[in-house]
């Protein structure tokens, strides 16, 4: 919730209502009898306005939907491990192309399955940041480390 939080935040969406999702994905795992399977609760958040290349303004209330659905389980994957590739972190480096935001994960998800791996592993400035559509993490001496929360900062206009 602290993440999405931060989401909602960063692409100026004013929604009030985050503590009430919870019990929402709930009722929608209940809903669909996921509770004993590999679930996977996906939210979207828009409001609905006319095409422009600006914000809508305050009046737009937004919409949520949430789709929950069965998974397969990734148990063997997560003990054995899987073979995975690196590339350089392309997201929001590609405004040539209008599409979609997963575009940059999406194409390089795609270079990693025509090699043979089943994750790509994105890299800026020699870090990891995560995978295209996995986070990234790892044991060392017993500990579990992971990329850090990144903490930004949005200006209110």
């Amino acid at each position: 919730m602290v993440r999405l939080r931060k989401s909602l935040a960063g692409v100026r969406i004013d929604y009030r209502k985050v503590d009430e999702l919870s019990e929402i994905c709930r009722l929608l795992i209940e809903a669909n009898q996921l509770k004993t399977s590999m679930r996977q609760l996906y939210p979207d958040y828009k409001g609905v306005a006319e095409r422009m290349h600006r914000f809508p303004g305050p009046e737009i209330k937004p919409a949520v939907y949430i789709r929950a659905f069965s998974m397969p389980s990734l148990l063997k994957e997560m003990r054995s491990g899987i073979q995975v590739i690196t590339r350089e972190d392309i997201r929001w480096q590609l405004c040539s192309i209008k599409s979609i935001a997963l575009l940059p994960n999406t194409l390089l998800f795609e270079e990693a399955a025509k090699q043979g791996a089943g994750e790509c592993i994105m890299v800026r400035d020699g870090l990891i940041t995560e995978a295209t559509h996995s986070n990234v993490m790892a044991v060392k001496k017993g500990a579990m480390h992971t990329h850090p929360i990144r903490l930004y900062t949005f200006r209110h206009y």
